[in-house]
């Protein structure tokens, strides 16, 4: 689902709506390919739903999709990870982060660097 991109709280509603939709739109046809297969919705390849969803037309019937063997003591964790990046995340307001990072900065003179003013 990843980061909202509204900046309203009716903008955010819809997006979360549209994100359920579409998740109970592949759900629906796991669940369909599933019971049409006679195998559990856990072995239905869920890419294979969505590329579905969008490349066929209304009334299409749903064609045989791949099913993964079924494999004993298979787990794999949920996770995943992250990108590294190289800066933290902005967790209070710009303006507290700026003053923060203004007081940690050695002033330019100290560095023997000559300070022009600037005029805006």
């Amino acid at each position: 689902m990843g980061v909202r991109r509204c900046e309203t709280e009716a903008g955010v509603r819809e997006e979360l709506v549209a994100f359920a939709i579409a998740d109970n739109l592949v759900r629906a046809v796991l669940l369909g390919a599933g019971r049409r297969q006679n195998v559990p919705v856990a072995r239905i390849r869920f890419v294979d739903a969505p590329r579905w969803l969008t490349s066929s037309s209304p009334g299409t019937p749903l064609s045989d999709v791949v099913v993964s063997p079924a494999r004993k003591d298979r787990v794999e964790p949920r996770c995943q990870k992250r990108r590294a990046k190289k800066y933290p995340y902005v967790t209070r307001p710009r303006a507290e982060l700026r003053q923060q990072r203004l007081a940690q900065e050695v002033p330019a003179e100290l560095n023997g660097i000559r300070v022009v003013p600037r005029s805006w």
